[in-house]
């Protein structure tokens, strides 16, 4: 599996090299260098597998936007093992959800992350 995790302390999303569960580790692809995080001091993002309209691979948390102008984010279902969209209209996000595959993914493009930003996307559009 592939990961992204967000660096709270630095409002910022980095590759992962390897997970540590036994001792609650993360060890991120920074530019300068890889170094740990407590798990603490992170938020692991799964790949969803599937790839948004620039190519990009879509993690959970992902904030993408539709050809036709509308928002969702990517949220995991363990209920259900697999990855929805959770509508968003009006700053908030709709318990309208729908499943997405890659040829859906194709016509949508990463606009932000629920965690980055300062004052959160999750805060504002109550999405984690």
């Amino acid at each position: 599996m592939k990961f992204k995790a967000y660096l709270k302390e630095l409002d910022k999303i980095y590759d992962v090299d390897l997970i540590d569960f036994k001792n609650e580790l993360v060890t991120l692809n920074k530019p300068y260098g890889n170094k740990e995080y407590l798990f603490k001091e992170v938020v692991i993002l799964p790949f969803t597998g599937l790839e948004g309209k620039d190519k990009e691979d879509i993690f959970e948390g992902h904030i993408l936007e539709d050809r036709d102008g509308n928002k969702s984010c990517i949220k995991f279902s363990e209920e259900d093992a697999r990855f929805y969209l959770h509508m968003i209209k009006d700053g908030t996000v709709l318990n309208k959800v729908t499943h997405i595959n890659q040829p859906e993914a194709w016509f949508h493009k990463i606009i932000g992350h629920v965690e980055l930003g300062g004052k959160k996307w999750a805060e504002r559009l109550k999405c984690s």
